[in-house]
């Protein structure tokens, strides 16, 4: 919980005034990512899955900043974001499962024109109504 913890308060001081944001954002990458590592879905889906969820917010924060690959932070995070929601899913966690259904169509909203060849590269078939139309679920 430590690595996950320290990159949601890293994420919020990347937005402080003062602050670099870009290298807050980093940092809360690298937290996340250091979570992954601990956190594995067959021992601790729940935890697994929440990390996954803000390590997509993260990357779309990081795919905002000038001069970053943009697509490919992107596509990282739709990746994340659908793992995420099959956890949640399989787990039955009714919560949690709105908020990664929510977080998909913010990444669809921001990725634009994108979000379509990005789906196509998940290679898990069409995307739900809910998300191909923008729609709620």
């Amino acid at each position: 919980m430590t690595q996950n913890n320290r990159g949601g308060l890293l994420g919020e001081i990347a937005g402080l005034e003062g602050e670099d944001r870009r290298a807050r954002l980093f940092e809360a990458q690298a937290a996340y990512d250091e979570a992954l590592e601990h956190r594995r879905p067959e021992v601790a889906p729940l935890d697994y899955a929440m990390a996954l969820g803000n390590d997509a917010i993260s990357l779309c924060q990081i795919a905002a900043i000038s001069g970053e690959d943009r697509r490919g932070r992107l596509a990282e995070a739709l990746r994340c974001a659908y793992t995420a929601l099959a956890v949640f899913v399989r787990m039955e966690h009714g919560p949690y499962r709105r908020q990664a259904v929510d977080l998909l169509q913010w990444i669809r909203a921001g990725a634009g024109e994108l979000f379509v060849e990005l789906w196509a590269e998940l290679d898990v078939g069409e995307p739900p109504g809910w998300l191909a139309d923008g729609g709620a679920d």
